[in-house]
């Protein structure tokens, strides 16, 4: 009996010669890798939600990837009646690779940007699905301080602040389709949107929307950008669908949620030193046909 393709039809007159050419053109495969691996319609789903190894045992199969790297921080805050900027998204990457073989593919998931530096805050950590696809990491906020950077370049760019009206630009790796956006007054950027959306009531900015993968067979927003503080209780701008957090209100920034690559809220202050949110780390997802 002779072994088919995938597409059903005989290769080489309707057999093969070796098992290895069995398995690499008819359609055999098998892979390992990942935090979770589930079965979606006929598919698998590898998602790595800290970095690893994507390792390939024998055949082919063109895989769907999406990237999305480590989200800046949010601004700080200090001396009075100031505020931080949002923290860009780390960028967000999705695509279907020409047929990948036998091998071990490095994945790498970038870290949220975590650190006080003060005048402007850190970005965030690329994250990386082999040689096949990298995204950048996210824009630090500019922090609201007598003397304060702006905001930093990345897959998404950090905002400005109170004290600083420069804000960082998006696409950090010269992608297309674009990996992310700019911020912008006092947002960060988000995956499809710039930041600095006013509320209807004019009075927070919003960090700019990210966007959304159905990659897992379920439809989730990712990287989306950091609000700017906000000197009332309540929370300042809020974050961009992807789980970008809001600012502080009057306090700390919010930190973006983990594996889903959002900027950091911005902090506000009365007085004291206040950090921005941490971002949000990264994640690799890779699907297949089984």
């Amino acid at each position: 009996m002779s072994v088919k393709s995938s597409r059903g039809q005989t290769i080489m007159g309707g057999g093969f010669r070796n098992l290895t050419a069995a398995n690499e053109y008819g359609g055999g495969f098998k892979a390992i890798g990942g935090d979770t691996v589930v079965e979606d319609d006929g598919y698998m789903v590898h998602t790595f939600n800290a970095s690893g190894t994507f390792k390939i045992f024998y055949g082919k199969r063109e895989v769907q990837w999406l990237v999305v790297a480590g989200g800046g921080q949010g601004g700080g805050a200090t001396e009075g009646n100031r505020w931080g900027g949002g923290g860009g998204a780390g960028g967000f990457r999705t695509a279907t690779s020409t047929p990948l073989g036998t091998g071990d593919y490095t994945i790498t998931v970038g870290g949220g940007a975590n650190s006080w530096t003060g005048a402007t805050s850190p970005s965030g950590s690329v994250s990386q699905f082999g040689s096949v696809a990298q995204s950048s990491g996210g824009g630090g906020a500019a922090g609201g301080f007598n003397t304060s950077g702006g905001g930093q370049n990345g897959g998404s760019g950090g905002g400005r602040s109170s004290t600083n009206g420069s804000s960082g630009s998006g696409n950090a790796g010269g992608y297309s389709p674009a990996e992310g956006t700019d911020g912008n007054s006092s947002g960060g950027g988000g995956a499809t949107q710039v930041g600095g959306n006013d509320d209807s009531g004019g009075t927070t900015t919003n960090g700019g929307q990210g966007t959304a993968s159905s990659i897992t067979g379920s439809s989730v927003y990712y990287a989306g950008g950091g609000g700017r503080g906000q000197q009332t209780a309540t929370l300042g701008g809020e974050g961009g669908g992807g789980d970008g957090q809001g600012g502080g209100g009057a306090g700390a920034g919010q930190a973006g949620t983990a594996n889903k690559g959002g900027g950091g809220g911005g902090a506000y202050s009365f007085a004291g030193n206040h950090g921005g949110g941490a971002g949000g780390s990264g994640v690799v997802i890779l699907r297949y046909r089984k």
